[in-house]
């Protein structure tokens, strides 16, 4: 069996290329947006920025403990979600967002992609869910800056967090959620020689509307000064509202 991780790399590479077009002028702006790259990023962020008004909306006792939400040192939304055949392979793979803290809220976020294993996410959607991914400490968020960093997270506890569910999933470094027809489930994904799990940074996609690679967008010491998509500052408001 061909490893996972060689199809998951191919993943990677397969993710939607669209030409940039760049144009050097004097004092302005030197990178022309690509209007494919620019409705993309629209779509995943607007996309985004519903899952989580959709979080929002959960009872307390059917959503994520805001315990989590205030220690979360990062934040990942993938709305867009489909399951793929690869040889004898099947995986699930997303398009989405992702912000860390910072003092006074969120970073500008950075575009990225996954694929995992399919094994155990049978109860996953695609095209009707979000995945939210809890990034909990920050060795983890550390592998950020790279541009592919491998995935294993626990699955996210909903509701009340007991003592009992605290050392349960104390720990652990990533929480995975899955938001579908108004239910939020914990989602598993394990990461070893068969499955090599990942998050990858869909560069195209950054650069075409920062200028910058994904790890330069979210550990930018300076606010992004270009223009960028509504969507986009209506996706970091949405994280705001979420962490009240």
């Amino acid at each position: 069996m061909v490893a996972l991780f060689t199809s998951l790399r191919r993943i990677r590479f397969a993710f939607p290329v669209i030409a940039v077009v760049c144009i050097l002028l004097p004092n302005a702006r030197a990178q022309k947006l690509d209007q494919g790259k620019l409705d993309a990023a629209t779509r995943r962020a607007g996309k985004a920025t519903k899952v989580l008004s959709d979080l929002s909306g959960l009872p307390a006792g059917e959503t994520i403990p805001r315990e989590l939400i205030e220690r979360a040192r990062a934040i990942a939304v993938f709305p867009d979600v489909d399951r793929v055949n690869m040889l004898v392979i099947k995986a699930m793979k997303g398009y989405g967002l992702i912000s860390r803290r910072v003092p006074g809220g969120w970073s500008t976020p950075a575009f990225y992609g996954f694929a995992v294993s399919d094994k155990g996410w049978s109860l996953v959607k695609p095209g009707n869910a979000g995945i939210i991914m809890l990034i909990m400490n920050d060795d983890m968020l550390k592998q950020f800056e790279k541009d592919h960093i491998a995935l294993e997270g626990a699955p996210g506890p909903v509701g009340e967090l007991t003592a009992e569910n605290e050392k349960k999933i104390r720990g652990a470094a990533i929480f995975i959620y899955a938001l579908g027809d108004g239910k939020l489930r914990g989602i598993k994904v394990d990461n070893d020689s068969t499955t090599q799990s990942g998050i990858n940074s869909d560069n195209n996609v950054n650069k075409a509307i920062y200028g910058q690679k994904a790890r330069e967008v979210m550990w930018s010491t300076t606010p992004v000064t270009v223009a960028v998509p509504p969507a986009i500052t209506e996706f970091q408001n949405a994280l705001t509202n979420l962490s009240k």
